[in-house]
């Protein structure tokens, strides 16, 4: 129970300005996590789950759940709807956003999206699930329950059949979890801004092979960037295997299968490089996503992002 204790104090007690928001392995499957201009761009109607268990084994790891619904209201709008459960030890923070979408054509089958999300989040803490290293500690007199507080966000998407290109920030407005006790011009805890660059394009290397590789940076002003590499081999537009490498944490294993027409199923599996792989047994990712394209038309090339 202590690990809940650091777990805690490393994402929220001090005043952290690190990568907060959750990184996804399979994020080229669900962009609207992280960017609304994404929404509406795959011209179906869909609903997917997109789950990570992180650090299996250790206590207070981090689990990820996140729902979206989405599709095109009019010809070149998307809108979309978010529910995501984060828990992290004792914290539990739950956000709802709604995603909208205008995508603008370039040309051919190129087009560039503009998006933006309206977004609140509920936190709560309960320090009863903690053990305390000072019984004296102030910081854990009371137990964390905030009302919904509202953020704001937005991102552009460029995509055609065989790649794409995204920039965005989900949340815009630093927010202010609660004081010090012991002095009200003092904030344990805040979330800032994170900024997310991505990019993949797709080449045929073969009949019914095609090669994906991808990059997505995840950043905030004054911490290290958090860079994902990764590559697929996309087999009969069917089968997806692949692996990636987040710099300086974990090594990745992904796997995909389009199981029919409507239904889409993927995992992934991190291999942390780091000290912490010595406490845990990897982190475990599935997504799956069911989708009615427009019109029921048939998917005869499924899109992989």
């Amino acid at each position: 129970m202590k690990l809940l204790t650091f777990f805690l104090s490393l994402v929220w007690v001090t005043t952290l300005y690190g990568q907060q928001e959750t990184s996804y392995t399979m994020h080229m499957l669900n962009p609207s996590a992280f960017n609304p201009a994404y929404t509406g761009s795959r011209g179906t109607k869909s609903i997917l789950v997109h789950h990570r268990n992180q650090w299996v084994g250790l206590d207070g790891a981090p689990r990820t759940t996140l729902i979206n619904a989405q599709g095109r209201i009019f010809k070149s709008l998307g809108i979309g709807l978010n529910v995501a459960s984060d828990q992290i030890g004792a914290l539990n923070r739950t956000d709802f956003a709604i995603d909208i979408a205008s995508a603008i054509a370039l040309g051919g089958e190129n087009f560039l999206s503009l998006g933006i999300k309206m977004s609140a989040n509920l936190l709560n803490i309960n320090f009863l699930d903690l053990d305390y290293y000072d019984l004296n500690d102030q910081a854990f007199d009371r137990n964390i329950s905030r009302d919904l507080t509202p953020n704001v966000g937005a991102g552009l998407f460029y995509y055609s059949p065989n790649g794409y290109f995204g920039i965005s920030v989900p949340y815009i407005f630093k927010q202010e979890y609660f004081a010090d006790p012991t002095d009200a011009t003092l904030i344990y805890g805040s979330d800032v801004a994170h900024y997310y660059v991505t990019a993949a394009r797709m080449f045929e290397v073969a009949d019914n092979i095609n090669f994906k590789p991808g990059i997505m940076v995840q950043g905030v002003l004054g911490v290290d960037p958090r860079i994902d590499v990764s590559a697929d081999f996309i087999i009969n537009n069917k089968f997806s295997v692949g692996a990636g490498y987040r710099l300086n944490s974990a090594v990745m294993a992904l796997l995909g299968v389009q199981l029919t027409d409507n239904f889409y199923l993927g995992y992934a599996y991190d291999f942390s490089t780091t000290a912490i792989r010595t406490y845990q047994n990897g982190s475990h990712e599935v997504f799956l996503r069911f989708e009615v394209p427009e019109k029921l038309i048939k998917l005869f090339s499924p899109r992989f992002f």
